[in-house]
């Protein structure tokens, strides 16, 4: 039997309003494939890894400023994957910390999207909400090879200067099989 897997990679660089960001201000449960990971665990079919076990690469790019990134193997076919990923209205049952997902009017007809997260950082409630246009990348040459992308774009927040980042999704075989 042939198992499909998809290697899911996200990144995306934030700039804050606030006080300096530091490291342990943006765990790794926080970035897009943690989160990522946590909606495959809890998709019935759809397997990952755990996400104590998801490399997360935090990089300071300027003054509060980072750009996080982090990659995952995830058992299953790109299409199941991709659903997730683009059911937009549903991803915040099933994403860790995300409180609030939903499409809202675009006015070129684009897909925008508002998001609410809320956690516990250092004992506080912490909670960002933004509103991005989203980019599903599709077609070409890309997608003939399995690869499929979603560019994400702040419009909004009164956290967030900037947030922009990527996910991108490609098929993966481990070598031998």
């Amino acid at each position: 039997a042939v198992m499909h897997a998809v290697l899911l990679l996200a990144s995306f660089a934030a700039v804050s309003y606030l006080a300096p960001l530091r490291q342990a201000a943006v765990p790794p449960r926080a970035t897009p494939v943690a989160r990522a990971t946590g909606v495959m665990q809890q998709t019935p079919g759809v397997g990952a890894k755990s996400m104590s076990s998801v490399p997360v690469s935090i990089s300071t790019t300027g003054f509060n400023s980072r750009c996080i990134s982090a990659s995952i193997v995830v058992g299953a076919p790109p299409e199941a994957v991709w659903a997730i990923l683009t059911d937009y209205d549903n991803l915040a049952t099933h994403v860790p910390n995300l409180v609030t997902s939903e499409l809202r009017p675009h006015p070129n007809g684009g897909t925008r999207l508002f998001q609410e997260g809320a956690q516990k950082i250092v004992g506080f409630d912490f909670r960002a909400s933004l509103i991005m246009d989203m980019d599903e990348c599709k077609g070409g040459d890309n997608e003939a090879r399995g690869m499929r992308r979603i560019e994400f774009k702040l419009v909004e927040s009164a956290m967030f200067a900037t947030f922009e980042g990527e996910w991108r999704g490609e098929p993966y075989s481990p070598v031998g099989e």
